[in-house]
């Protein structure tokens, strides 16, 4: 007997006031993504568009909606934005949706709402409802779309909530876009119906993205003919498992009736760590080799996932792709050419564990950056950066509610880069009415590199002055920060360089434009443009 299709219900809303989005073609994306779906028949997808508030309940009423698609814009504490009676905006809080949904909750499954700093409601809707997806920040259009996509075309292929969630981050990250932290799933209300999508039998709370207690999935790349060693290994995994630092994975893992390759090639996108077992007949399976080795390697050149070969036989693995990496165990003594090969595995569990260790230290830093600005701003109150000092002109709107300056300045803080920017940078700024963030206004007794992720997120734009000093201090490796949470990607445009001296960039920054201070004759021409460019929003469309 065949089951009752779940029905999606796509609302979209972009008032006339608001930045322009191609929800159009997130919902046709989808639309297409699912009528090809080896399980579309489980699914109906309806759609409500330039929606006002009390149209959300009426379509709730009409539809019976297992799944509710918020597209459109969100402004952080002060709600979604859904449109008014002439076609602008009007905000309806959290709360409320909250409490609409609540009325609903036997039949509503999961919520996502794809939109700008959308995690405070999706927090306030998590109480009543098995899943909530929301944006911990502002998301690019592409972003958002990419994202929904990859949710939905998990779906229709008979996978759950949270390895849809997951191949939805992981399209956003093959796409090049550094915003594959910024949906959170949110997994508080208990679920009411086991059967609505397929889950383990003892399911567990998880975790949102920026959770530094997730752990962490490990896919173990093997030959079959060397299944006694893998098994061994996992043994001496055990207590990284029960510890939850580690979900390790191997394809003896899969259903009867599932895909083994399509299983093989998700597992292997989603992984954050990647052992391969080095034996001959590990180099010598086209699969393991030419497949799963050469993607793995792929991964990890981007930094997206951490491999890690580990010598289990003896065999020619100099010269191979992986050979430039630090192998286990120690001085890559193959494991059966130990005299005690518990000893051995030991060795690699511990070299194992450290790689974790560092990864999750890793997310406590990035946390700070991927907390949303509305929380920041509740919970780092006594560390909240100063109002600088107004200028002569009236202070120009910002783009978004979430930023508290029009600019933040990042420069080397000593001799000439320091007079020339507190001296001459900052009183043109500020005189312009120009609201600046600058490290003499960070609070004390806060690490500075904390200060500095703050200060990105709070501002509207970053201006990097550059010089060979800048390029040559500690300060040369704030690029990836920026370049990962400034959207470089999607073209917002928030990064500025200033070259207040001849020097040579990096690739990554000399690929933008720059405005060139070193001439005189030109500089007024010059702070001129600067003061025009963050007077007006950063370019490129959010949500």
């Amino acid at each position: 007997m065949t089951s009752t299709p779940k029905t999606i219900l796509f609302l979209a809303a972009n008032p006339q006031d608001t930045g322009r989005l191609r929800l159009d073609q997130e919902l046709r994306d989808i639309a297409e993504g699912l009528q090809r779906a080896q399980k579309r028949d489980r699914f109906t997808l309806e759609q409500r568009w330039a929606v006002r508030p009390r149209e959300i309940q009426r379509a709730m009423l009409d539809v019976n909606p297992s799944i509710i698609h918020f597209s459109g814009h969100g402004t952080g504490g002060t709600g979604l934005m859904f449109e008014d009676e002439i076609g602008n905006a009007k905000l309806v809080d959290g709360r409320a949706l909250a409490g609409l949904f609540e009325l609903f909750a036997d039949q509503i499954d999961c919520v996502i709402l794809n939109g700008c700093y959308a995690e405070l409601q999706a927090k306030v809707i998590a109480q009543h409802i098995p899943y909530v997806i929301g944006m911990n920040q502002a998301i690019g259009d592409r972003a958002a779309i990419i994202f929904a996509v990859g949710f939905y075309d998990a779906l229709g292929a008979g996978r759950d909530v949270k390895f849809a969630y997951k191949l939805g981050c992981n399209a956003i990250r093959l796409e090049g876009i550094a915003e594959n932290l910024t949906p959170v799933l949110l997994n508080q209300a208990p679920s009411r119906n086991a059967t609505a999508y397929p889950q383990s039998k003892t399911p567990t709370p998880f975790p949102t993205a920026i959770s530094t207690n997730e752990a962490i999935e490990v896919f173990i790349s093997y030959s079959h003919k060397d299944e006694d060693l893998k098994d061994e290994l996992y043994i001496h995994l055990a207590n990284l498992t029960r510890q939850n630092k580690i979900k390790p994975w191997q394809d003896r893992a899969i259903e009867a009736g599932t895909e083994w390759d399509t299983e093989i090639k998700a597992r292997l996108e989603s992984a954050g760590v990647i052992l391969l077992l080095i034996t001959p007949r590990f180099i010598a399976s086209e699969y393991c080799f030419d497949k799963e080795m050469v993607r793995a390697m792929e991964r990890h050149t981007t930094g997206i996932a951490r491999v890690i070969p580990i010598i289990m036989k003896p065999c020619d693995w100099q010269d191979t792709p992986f050979s430039k990496l630090q192998v286990l165990p120690k001085d890559a003594k193959p494991v059966t050419s130990w005299s005690d090969q518990d000893e051995a595995l030991l060795n690699v569990t511990q070299g194992i564990r450290r790689v974790v260790a560092s990864m999750q230290d890793k997310k406590v830093k990035q946390s700070l950056i991927a907390a949303p600005a509305a929380s920041l701003k509740q919970s780092q109150e006594v560390g909240r950066f100063p109002s600088p000092t107004e200028g002569s002109l009236p202070s120009p709107a910002l783009a978004q509610d979430a930023y508290e300056f029009h600019v933040f300045i990042s420069y080397q803080a000593t001799g000439e880069d320091k007079q020339w920017v507190r001296k001459l940078l900052l009183p043109h700024l500020e005189s312009a009415g120009l609201k600046v963030c600058l490290d003499t206004r960070f609070p004390l007794g806060v690490p500075i590199i904390t200060s500095m992720e703050r200060a990105v997120q709070q501002s509207q734009y970053t201006v990097v002055v550059l010089s060979p000093n800048y390029l040559e201090s500690d300060f040369s490796d704030f690029e990836s920060l920026l370049s990962q949470h400034l959207g470089l990607e999607q073209s917002k445009s928030r990064l500025i360089l200033l070259k207040r001296e001849h020097c040579e960039p990096r690739l990554g920054l000399r690929m933008l434009m720059m405005l060139d201070m070193t001439d005189e004759d030109e500089f007024e021409t010059n702070i001129n443009r600067l003061v025009h460019q963050l007077r007006l929003p950063p370019l490129g469309s959010s949500r």
